[in-house]
């Protein structure tokens, strides 16, 4: 999930793959079913003014699904050598981080499709990733623990901390603050600069919080002093890192139709279950919307231009049936039988 810098909205990849708006601070939109997951996907959101972009992984391969309403939702996708474990997209989803089973960790544009150098992980798988802004920093969790800052542009890294069984990672835009978890309800804040004098020990005051729930996805704010996270009901909750009670975000009680799902015509709409929401990215600051959604070609085909904007991108052929707008004739098996005996076409008559 994603949410606003200051909080007053949220935005959810559930996993069923619906796509919803929470709060107050943002037109109320329902996605049904955008992409395929199946909640066990890495999948990553972001919402910038009226577009909505999310990032899911199929084992090597990176899809890119982009919604505004009144146009036709657009894909892309982009093959990867290894497996993907964890992806983040930037507050305005147009950069993002990608990381792979064989311990690779790079950015993507994910307006162009374009891959960034290979981060230094010294081979380490990362389990969970951040993205602050269009610039970076990228921020990754690893297997033993440790936390580490990246700057995309020179490739250099830092350390900001380690704790073992982090689960999830969220940071703030400007970089300063990552909120890391585990996802069995322990909050732990990190702050790159710190006040006083070197070597002393920061404030103890809003580091961690024990929240006395299982969570499934973080995002925070602006500040880095209000986390957003989901329960396994599918609720979502604001902890404030300094103390006080927990508050609910609510989806609005005025909801409008929702938008028509990322499916063919045919295909049925049905509300689906609910599940628990699926890790995702942080909030979105900017419209970055002088992209150009990416399309890779099949690896045996040239590569071929694109046009800025093109709102038609290449989808999977339909059955010809469908491709002429006319559904295939009802099939019955050989011998059915119907109220009226054996199953037969009606044969007309011409009225005199």
């Amino acid at each position: 999930m994603a949410t606003a810098p200051d909080a007053s909205w949220a935005i959810t990849v559930d996993a069923s793959g619906t796509v919803q708006t929470w709060g107050t601070g943002a037109p109320a939109r329902v996605i049904h079913w955008a992409v395929p997951v199946d909640g066990s996907q890495p999948t990553a959101v972001a919402r910038a003014g009226s577009r909505v972009r999310v990032l899911w992984a199929d084992g090597k391969t990176i899809r890119l699904n982009e919604n505004v309403p009144g146009i036709r939702p657009r894909d892309a996708q982009l093959e990867m050598p290894a497996t993907v474990r964890a992806l983040a997209m930037s507050p305005s989803g147009v950069l993002a981080a990608v990381a792979c089973a064989d311990g690779t960790l790079r950015t993507l544009n994910a307006g162009t499709g374009e891959l960034g150098p290979e981060l230094a992980t010294g081979g380490r798988t990362a389990q969970a990733v951040a993205v602050a802004s269009n610039i970076g920093p990228v921020v990754a969790v690893f297997g033993d623990g440790s936390v580490r800052r990246y700057d995309p542009a020179s490739g250099t890294s830092d350390m900001m901390g380690a704790g073992p069984g982090i689960d999830l990672v969220a940071v703030t835009p400007d970089g300063e603050t990552v909120i890391a978890a585990k996802a069995d309800g322990v909050l732990s804040r990190l702050e790159f600069s710190q006040t006083g004098a070197p070597g002393d020990s920061p404030p103890a005051t809003g580091r961690f919080r024990l929240l006395g729930t299982a969570i499934t996805a973080i995002a925070v704010d602006g500040t880095g002093r209000r986390v957003l996270a989901s329960r396994p009901d599918g609720t979502l909750w604001l902890y404030d890192m300094t103390g006080g009670q927990a508050t609910e975000l609510r989806v609005p009680e005025s909801s409008p139709e929702s938008d028509p799902p990322d499916q063919r015509w045919w295909e049925s709409v049905d509300m689906a279950p609910d599940r628990p929401l699926a890790p995702a990215a942080l909030p979105p600051d900017a419209a970055g919307d002088d992209t150009v959604i990416w399309s890779r070609p099949a690896p045996d085909e040239p590569d071929k231009p694109e046009e800025p904007h093109e709102l038609e991108e290449e989808r999977a052929e339909l059955p010809p049936a469908y491709a002429t707008g006319v559904p295939p004739a009802p099939r019955r098996p050989p011998g059915a039988e119907d109220r009226r005996g054996r199953w037969r076409w009606p044969h007309w008559r011409r009225l005199r």
